[in-house]
């Protein structure tokens, strides 16, 4: 039995797999190991919010869908105009239930100045003025313009996380980053539900962030047995019933 695809082919014989083609790109170092920041935006309840619309739900999923990402990436246009952010991200993806960022420090410019910019960014439309619950929700119920009685999603969290990743590049076209960070952003998302903006304390490291009203804290994600340094905006913190999930840094 053979299984035939393109030039490779694989042959079976007597239960073991023999290679009788050459696969070009295995063993072959045309990959980039390079630092990246990941932010990943979560929209809290929009499966709640998909499962609550029984009239017409192709066209409020897909409108609401629409609205969401125009919204928040004329805000990151907002960001590169005016110069706080020196580019568009590299990669952008949503996820079926939020949004995936991912900038490449070095090769776009992200110095200091400009990673504290990229987290209050991030911190404006979750928890600050420009936040999902303010200005886009009214704004988009406003310009459906019909009475539909859905549960749209309430709120919108972020994770950050800064590390290395390794950056798949196929026919000189971007493909994919692979990093740890990536799940670290993740996860971060899950460290308590009272909490919507959460960055990884590795993504900045100065003094500006408690005077911006972040704290710092050592918490516990899935995935990694230490625990690891992160920043919550102060209020979020003060707020908190339960702060057993957060500890002081000595």
């Amino acid at each position: 039995m053979s299984i035939r695809h393109d030039r490779f082919q694989i042959e079976v014989k007597r239960g073991k797999v023999r290679n009788e083609g050459q696969c070009p790109a295995i063993g072959k170092e045309c990959n980039d190991l390079v630092r990246i920041i990941v932010t990943i935006f979560d929209l809290e309840g929009f499966t709640n919010f998909c499962d609550s619309v029984s009239v017409n739900k192709n066209i409020i999923v897909a409108s609401y869908i629409n609205g969401f990402l125009s919204w928040i990436n004329y805000r990151l246009d907002l960001e590169v105009n005016s110069g706080r952010l020196p580019e568009r991200p590299r990669i952008s993806k949503f996820l079926g239930d939020g949004l995936l960022y991912i900038w490449e420090v070095q090769r776009q410019g992200l110095n200091s100045r400009r990673i504290l910019d990229l987290i209050n960014f991030c911190y404006n439309l979750t928890r600050g003025k420009d936040r999902y619950e303010k200005e886009f929700l009214p704004e988009f119920m406003r310009k459906l313009g019909h009475n539909w009685d859905c549960d749209y999603p309430k709120h919108l969290r972020v994770g950050i996380s800064l590390g290395h990743a390794v950056k798949y590049i196929q026919l000189g076209h971007l493909v994919d980053y692979v990093s740890e960070c990536i799940n670290i952003a993740s996860h971060l998302l899950k460290v308590h539900p009272a909490v919507y903006f959460i960055a990884h304390s590795d993504v900045y490291v100065g003094p500006e962030m408690s005077k911006l009203g972040y704290v710092k804290k050592k918490t516990t994600i899935r995935g990694i047995s230490k625990s690891i340094a992160v920043y919550i905006d102060k209020d979020d913190f003060a707020a908190l019933s339960d702060k057993s999930k957060f500890q002081d840094i000595r």
